[in-house]
């Protein structure tokens, strides 16, 4: 996935984008769009656009865009320093998440803000950004951590960088690898358990 400042695009907007990239399965051939709006359940809620998969149709999709101008996109991490959850308590999954950022979220502050009231399920990053103030960030989060009898830390770590669009050089890239030092992989290259030896992880 990738966010471009205004500055560098063709026609001055900012560009959200990402790619599937996993050609070989056949969950992406069946591309679903949703238009979605909740405002009969909560005038408050947002109006959304969310793009999944056949087999994957989260209520936020995969990608999403929403009319104040939040896009999203999930990207799948892997960690061995942290767990998933594990029935001790409410764990919410990433697309539930962005869902609710989707749906409630008008600015990326808010975005951070609902990322950071959740438990997490696994390891996620959400793209986000923000076409009105020309600025993207990333949420790398994970399940809680695990010590021995405490299940009280929602987040292991998490890192968010944002782009201003008053730098005009500047872009974000987002593959499928963690950036937070608490995070990222720590062993030998092929020995380590972050980097994910399928045939999509892998080559990357």
């Amino acid at each position: 996935g990738f966010w471009a400042a205004a500055d560098l695009t063709a026609d001055g907007l900012g560009m959200h984008a990402r790619n599937f990239d996993g050609a070989f399965f056949d969950w992406n051939k069946y591309p679903v769009v949703s238009l979605v709006d909740e405002r009969p359940t909560d005038p408050s809620y947002l109006r959304y656009a969310a793009v999944g998969t056949a087999g994957l149709i989260y209520p936020g999709g995969i990608n999403g865009m929403n009319e104040a101008g939040l896009a999203v996109s999930l990207h799948q991490m892997s960690t061995v320093n942290f767990t998933v959850g594990d029935g001790s308590g409410a764990y919410d999954l990433a697309p539930y998440v962005q869902q609710r950022i989707l749906r409630q979220a008008r600015t990326l502050d808010e975005a951070v803000d609902i990322a950071r009231s959740r438990r997490h399920f696994a390891s996620w990053t959400i793209f986000v950004s923000h076409a009105p103030s020309g600025r993207a960030l990333r949420i790398e989060f994970n399940g809680a951590e695990r010590p021995a009898d405490e299940f009280e830390r929602v987040f292991g770590d998490t890192y968010v960088e944002r782009i201003e669009a008053s730098e005009p050089d500047r872009r974000m890239v987002q593959t499928n690898h963690f950036l937070s030092d608490a995070l990222k992989e720590r062993h030998a290259f092929f020995d380590d358990a972050h980097f994910t030896t399928s045939v999509g992880k892998w080559l990357e």
